[in-house]
C-alpha cells in the first residue's frame, strides 16, 4: 500500500515539476520582454516599475526552480524507497 502511495505522489510530484518549468519559461520571456521595454521607456516612475518587474521575475524564477529541485529530489527518494536497492527504475 505505502508503495501505491509513493507511486501516486510521484505522478503528482511530476505534474509539478513541469508546472514548475512551464512558469520558469513564461517567467524568462517576461524577464526578457522587461529588459527590452525598460530601454523604451521615458519617465523614471515607469523606468522604476520595470526593474520591479524584473526583481519580480527574478525572484519568481529562483523559487521555482527550487521548487522543482525540491520536487526532483522526493521523486527520487520515493522511488529508491519503492525499489529498495537506489536504482533509477520506475
Amino acid at each position: 500500500m505505502a508503495d501505491f502511495i509513493k507511486k501516486v505522489e510521484d505522478k503528482i510530484l511530476e505534474a509539478e515539476v513541469r508546472h514548475d518549468e512551464r512558469v520558469i519559461e513564461k517567467k524568462r520571456e517576461d524577464l526578457n520582454e522587461h529588459a527590452v521595454e525598460e530601454g523604451y521607456d521615458k519617465t523614471g516612475l515607469m523606468k522604476d516599475l520595470r526593474k520591479d518587474e524584473i526583481s519580480h521575475d527574478e525572484k519568481v524564477i529562483a523559487r521555482k526552480e527550487a521548487d522543482a529541485a525540491k520536487h526532483d529530489e522526493k521523486i527520487k527518494s520515493n522511488e529508491e524507497a519503492i525499489c529498495g536497492c537506489g536504482c533509477e527504475k520506475k
